[in-house]
């Protein structure tokens, strides 16, 4: 990617926004809904352009102008300055939309997200309800002690676990109680 940076300016932007399924047109979506992908991020944008042998380039520190709080756009050249095109298959803003938006889903850190969430949510779903927010899922097994608020592990005797002990448990004590992982 030879490229000559400071024509930057020149090149075409991209929003993740742009390419986002969750969004109306209203809010800033270029293509059709069911072409378009999930919550883009603007590193899985700058690999798709990457991945289509394009020079790109992004800026963190803009924000998209409809909804400042997105930060992030991704620059892509997609013409050289004698006119020729960097890819072939790619002439046009709305057909780079296109291509990156069907390359996201497949994007590596994409899919490898998706399946620790797929396995969490089986989980939760063997025991009919969600564990309890204090209770952590941990690799080292289930039998390992893992101590919140401060405290030693041992703990002061006396102390009552507060799911079993109901309302009468005091703040203080819930503080410095062992949880079972």
């Amino acid at each position: 990617m030879d490229v000559d940076m400071q024509n930057i300016k020149k090149w075409v932007v991209i929003y993740p926004i742009y390419i986002n399924s969750k969004k109306t047109l209203a809010e800033g979506r270029r293509i059709n809904a069911s072409k378009a992908c999930e919550n883009p991020t603007c590193a899985e944008i700058y690999d798709c352009c990457a991945h289509l042998k394009l020079p790109c380039a992004i800026e963190s520190e803009k924000a998209y102008p409809r909804d400042f709080m997105q930060r992030g756009r991704v620059r892509v050249l997609l013409k050289r300055e004698d006119g020729s095109l960097c890819n072939p298959a790619i002439s046009s803003r709305k057909q780079l939309m296109l291509h990156v938006a069907e390359l996201v889903p497949r994007h590596p850190g994409r899919t490898k997200k998706q399946e620790p969430a797929s396995s969490s949510a089986a989980g939760a779903s063997k025991s009919g309800k969600a564990p309890h927010p204090s209770r952590r899922q941990h690799s080292w097994g289930s039998s390992d002690e893992v101590l919140f608020h401060g405290g030693s592990a041992e703990g002061p005797e006396g102390l009552k676990d507060p799911e079993t002990a109901g309302p009468q448990v005091g703040a203080r004590e819930v503080a410095a109680t062992t949880w079972r992982a």
